[in-house]
């Protein structure tokens, strides 16, 4: 039996979890300047359902990434769709926030390891579609007779 961990998928989901915690949006629009997480951004009502939503999408992928680096591609569109969003923002008020671009740099690691998996492991021959597909693959050696 042989174990295989993709590491960096691993360190990129965690990152991309820590990455919730950090301000995402300097906003000055309301009473008081803030930074806000991606947990206030999805449930204050003064963000539209655009921000909620690109903010949710992030958190699936990210979640997602502990298990598959298909979450990578999750957290890419979220990402995408939030920097868009800044782009053409009007109220509130808004510039992108350190938590943008290390949920940008989490989605980026959790991607590479779909297309190069590094870990426990993995070497050159080892990039069959199902050991990609997975943070973890367990698999089972023959049985001599």
């Amino acid at each position: 039996m042989q174990l295989k961990i993709n590491v960096l998928c691993i360190i990129g989901s965690i990152v991309g979890i820590c990455s919730f915690f950090i301000p995402w949006i300097y906003a000055w629009g309301w009473i008081s300047p803030s930074g806000d997480n991606l947990f206030v951004i999805s449930s204050d009502t003064h963000y539209s359902i655009d921000w909620r939503l690109s903010a949710l999408i992030f958190i699936i992928g990210s979640i997602i990434a502990l298990l598959s680096p298909i979450g990578g591609f999750i957290q890419f569109t979220g990402v995408g769709m939030m920097i868009g969003l800044l782009a053409t923002v009007t109220y509130p008020h808004g510039t992108m926030d350190s938590g943008i671009i290390i949920g940008l740099i989490s989605a980026l690691f959790v991607t590479i390891s779909f297309f190069k998996p590094i870990g426990i492991g993995f070497n050159n021959t080892s990039l069959r579609l199902r050991d990609r597909l997975v943070a973890f693959v367990k698999i089972e050696g023959q049985e001599q007779s």
